[in-house]
């Protein structure tokens, strides 16, 4: 395997705010026989923050990717077949057509495309308190490939990734001073597959609550903790077509909870 990424950034700062902008793009190949044989990736990133005034502030992030993979494997395609059916007492000899799934070895791609939109709020408060407010949008579209280039239709579509619609608002409020730092937060994910575009159509909402501490203990070292609670229950099935369950609805919420703790040292 080989690849290639170049990319380009720029960043500038005013008095009132800040911008960061970043392209890239990366090229794998896999020179061997193997699935895929090559992957293509173009992705940009734009973050921004706005001082309104003193104690209000505004930040954006968008992330766009668009990405694509060819592959050489084997694949089943609709294949009419004729079968020959006797009825030997009523003495016919009847031919028929029939569909039936035939494995073949062929060339194809797949691809897509997702943007990410997170707007946020930042209001100061007193005694270095703050409350931050951010609402994040993300699309996702991957087509499926339903024949191949030379007109044979696949006996099931083929696609890179699922494509999803989610929405995910967030709260959360800090406490900051000289030697120690806490933030409280939560959110609330709802995500929807579109339908007709991938056999796995269970929907999904997830409740999320953590929280993070840093202590600066002396100037040379920062002791860190995070702990984040998620809970995520699956919504009824739109289609019939999903590898879950038939009445994943009825199914309990997964839980889970994380742990992370880490110190710093600077010499």
């Amino acid at each position: 395997m080989w690849s290639y990424s170049p990319g380009i950034s720029g960043n500038y700062y005013g008095d009132g705010g800040w911008i960061s902008l970043r392209a890239g793009y990366e090229v794998n190949r896999y020179p061997h026989d193997g699935s895929p044989q090559r992957e293509r990736r173009i992705d940009a990133d734009l973050v921004s923050s706005l001082r309104t005034t003193e104690k209000v502030s505004l930040a954006i992030d968008i992330q766009g990717v668009n990405e694509r993979s060819s592959f050489r494997d084997t694949v089943f395609v609709e294949y009419d077949s004729l079968v020959r059916v006797v009825d030997t007492i009523r003495a016919t000899d009847t031919t028929i057509s029939v569909k039936a799934p035939r494995a073949v070895l062929a060339s194809y791609a797949l691809g897509g495309w997702n943007v990410s939109l997170n707007p946020a709020l930042n209001i100061d408060l007193r005694r270095g308190f703050s409350i931050r407010c951010e609402f994040g949008l993300e699309v996702r579209r991957y087509p499926l490939l339903n024949a191949l280039a030379d007109g044979r239709k696949l006996n099931e579509p083929l696609y890179l990734w699922e494509s999803t619609d989610a929405y995910e608002p967030e709260l959360s409020v800090a406490y900051a001073t000289e030697p120690l730092r806490i933030k409280l937060g939560g959110s609330y994910r709802i995500e929807d597959v579109k339908a007709h575009t991938t056999y796995y159509l269970d929907d999904s909402r997830t409740w999320r609550v953590n929280g993070d501490v840093q202590w600066q203990v002396v100037s040379w070292l920062t002791a860190n903790a995070f702990v984040e609670y998620q809970s995520k229950s699956v919504q009824p099935d739109r289609s019939g077509m999903s590898t879950t369950s038939a009445k994943s609805s009825d199914s309990p919420p997964s839980t889970g909870l994380s742990i992370s703790v880490s110190v710093e040292a600077r010499f």
